[in-house]
């Protein structure tokens, strides 16, 4: 966010931006380069100062708990995740949609739907629906999946220059960027239009 957040962790504005000023050197080496991953980690675990240990089991922050997106991500929005080491830095891993179920059963003792999201909202196919405005941060790693561009008059879509992970749904703050301000007005518009004010 372009201002201080805890939405996570406490974290200073612009924090990715904070973060590679660490990195940003293309000789880092060694006990250089592993000094300045430190000072990344200790920007997501520790911006405040005030931490003594870092907890990096953690997934999240104690307001948000750890298992929602886990359990949703089990039983309503199931989203294959694999690596090619040719294409990333991840090691090699294929999606195995039962073996992510098996988890899921064992972690949750719930089934997976994997076709919950297609059946329940139709998929790619939303032609017929009406009354949506898909925001799309372009700071947000989500909107690679987004609706970019409108489906049609009611169906609209609003690419965020500076925008970060749901940044206009947040409350208006003095360093919103104006592309943050602008899409919130777009958004105000297109509610007035649909409640008919």
């Amino acid at each position: 966010y372009p201002y201080p957040a805890s939405f996570l962790e406490p974290l200073p504005a612009w924090p990715v931006s904070v973060a590679c000023s660490f990195l940003n050197e293309s000789a880092l080496r060694g006990d250089r380069l592993l000094g300045a991953v430190s000072e990344v980690v200790n920007l997501y675990f520790n911006s405040t100062g005030d931490a003594t240990c870092f907890n990096a089991s953690s997934q999240g922050s104690s307001s948000l708990g750890e298992q929602g997106w886990a359990y949703q991500a089990c039983t309503e929005i199931i989203m294959p995740f694999c690596s090619c080491p040719q294409t990333s830095m991840f090691q090699p891993q294929q999606w195995d949609v039962e073996a992510y179920a098996k988890s899921c059963a064992k972690q949750f003792n719930v089934t997976s739907r994997p076709d919950w999201v297609v059946v329940h909202y139709g998929g790619k196919d939303i032609s017929s629906y009406s009354n949506i405005v898909f925001s799309n941060g372009e700071l947000d790693p989500w909107s690679g999946g987004g609706v970019t561009t409108n489906v049609s008059d009611t169906l609209t879509a609003i690419v965020i220059a500076d925008g970060a992970h749901h940044l206009d749904l947040r409350a208006a703050n003095p360093d919103d960027p104006q592309s943050v301000i602008d899409a919130r007005n777009i958004e105000k518009e297109h509610i007035r239009k649909w409640i008919g004010i």
